[in-house]
């Protein structure tokens, strides 16, 4: 979906948008018949977002379920990143997706999303609200 900022957003936010860095938007969606946009109000970073109340931390895990080490990378790159953003997993299997509450509370920063994308790949960490 393409996403559309004007001037003033694009430029009080362009520190934000690096390649590959993942940011939060907030707009509205404009549907005509050349297709769906996204109209842009607000563009905020991970780190400056994951202290608020509402977000949450989705790792997905793809189906054949991984291996012991990369179970022991993940709950490595988690250690040492308490906060207040609840995290679930969400496991990808050939008939069906099983979300997990895990219990614990991370903090997503970019970082720790680098971190999660190189162990699981790149899409892995979804932060939602």
């Amino acid at each position: 979906m393409e996403a559309i900022a004007f001037a003033d957003i694009y430029r009080n936010s362009l520190g934000l948008l690096k390649k590959d860095m993942p940011v939060i938007v907030k707009g509205t969606i404009d549907r005509t018949e050349k297709g769906i946009k996204l109209l842009l109000r607000e563009i905020s970073g991970i780190d400056s977002m994951a202290s608020k109340n509402g977000l949450k931390c989705e790792i997905s895990i793809k189906y054949p379920i991984v291996d012991s080490l990369t179970l022991e990378n993940i709950r490595e790159a988690l250690s040492g990143s308490s906060g207040e953003c609840p995290l679930y997993l969400k496991m990808d299997l050939p008939d069906s997706e099983v979300f997990i509450a895990t219990g614990f509370q991370i903090d997503p920063s970019s970082m720790l999303i680098g971190r999660l994308e190189g162990i699981l790949g790149k899409g892995a960490v979804r932060i939602t609200s």
